[in-house]
């Protein structure tokens, strides 16, 4: 029996086109076959308006109102990053934020009831990979 929630890339969500991937389910404790890792269904989100603050803030507060954070970065616009180096990420402040959350936890970032008044929450969209290369594969 198939499942289509099981036919998704783990990384995006999103269903891959004429590539079917099962994800097994069954437990066995006698068995020498494991899985690897853990597969965890993602949800990544945009939250946004937010007063500057730390990332583990954001953490923190998601965290206490039983939202599972697989990760949160700051999300830093270009002039407020140095020229001459490479921003420490992870320790800077921002009014922004690309929040990873498990995907079962996706209906609480969306709730009104539990997101701070006038923060703003959406789904993050990753940016399109381009091409290797330019070549057209029709005319050649």
């Amino acid at each position: 029996m198939k499942s289509d929630e099981n036919i998704v890339n783990t990384e995006t969500g999103k269903k891959k086109k004429g590539v079917k991937k099962i994800i097994g389910n069954k437990d066995s404790e006698d068995c020498k076959l494991k899985a690897n890792k853990i597969l965890i269904k993602k949800s990544f989100f945009s939250v946004s308006n937010v007063m500057k603050c730390h990332r583990d803030d954001v953490v923190e507060y998601l965290k206490s109102n039983d939202i599972n954070v697989l990760s949160c970065y700051p999300v830093l616009k270009r002039s407020e990053m140095a020229n001459d180096s490479t921003p420490d990420i992870e320790n800077e402040h921002s009014t922004m934020f690309r929040v990873c959350v498990e995907s079962c936890d996706s209906n609480k970032m969306k709730n009104p009831d539990i997101i701070l008044k006038h923060i703003i929450v959406r789904d993050w969209h990753f940016k399109e990979k381009k091409p290797a290369n330019n070549f057209d594969n029709n005319h050649g």
